[in-house]
């Protein structure tokens, strides 16, 4: 038969192909699996405001701020004091004092500036100068520093820090580092530090005071 004849409407051949297509259209499909993980992620989503990064509050910011000017403030005291090689001071209240900070109860958050001064001297790779150079209320330095996964560094960065003796280009590295660290507390850069150390062992050993072994 010719082409016309084989595409007519009323030829048995085309019905035929046209019934099975229509079977085939309007049979009944099954359902697509889908596994419960997938469920999970594309189903139970989360509410979108658990979804944005956390935002701080506004007076946690503005602490972290407070204190990264104050710390700023603060090296650049023990900057001349270790140059000139000053006694060290006693009493955190009494270094926020020489740094223009007073008021009540501002011995543990300037505790908290000194620290992050230490954090600074850690990148660097150098001595504590902090930790030497303000101490505790009783003229030793303070018992808290150094502890938990410090603690078996804890005599040596007493040590190096107590007998080391500063030139202007080390202090230069700190001020460097202190200006790279992160707008947060300084614990939360210790915590840090520790977390990459759990990760990475020997990271602290090979960290601290990096820049004295190359010197040495």
């Amino acid at each position: 038969p010719s082409a016309a004849n084989r595409l007519r409407p009323g030829r048995e051949g085309y019905r035929h192909k046209i019934g099975i297509k229509s079977i085939l259209d309007h049979r009944p499909r099954p359902k697509p699996v889908v596994s419960e993980n997938r469920y999970r992620r594309f189903c139970c989503r989360p509410p979108l405001e658990n979804m944005l990064p956390r935002k701080f509050p506004e007076e946690e910011f503005l602490a972290q701020l407070i204190q990264s000017s104050r710390a700023l403030v603060l090296f650049k005291l023990l900057s001349e004091r270790a140059l000139e090689k000053s006694n060290p001071i006693v009493g955190y209240i009494t270094a926020a004092n020489l740094c223009g900070v007073t008021g009540n109860d501002i011995g543990r958050p300037f505790a908290q500036v000194c620290s992050r001064v230490d954090a600074a001297c850690f990148y660097a790779g150098m001595p504590m100068l902090a930790l030497h150079h303000v101490r505790s209320s009783n003229g030793e330095i303070n018992d808290k520093a150094f502890r938990g996964v410090w603690e078996p560094y804890r005599e040596e960065a007493i040590r190096v820090c107590t007998t080391h003796i500063w030139t202007r280009e080390e202090l230069d590295s700190v001020a460097f580092s202190l200006g790279k660290l992160p707008d947060e507390s300084a614990t939360s850069i210790w915590q840090s530090i520790e977390h990459k150390e759990a990760r990475t062992s020997g990271l602290i050993r090979k960290s601290l005071h990096r820049r004295l072994k190359k010197e040495g």
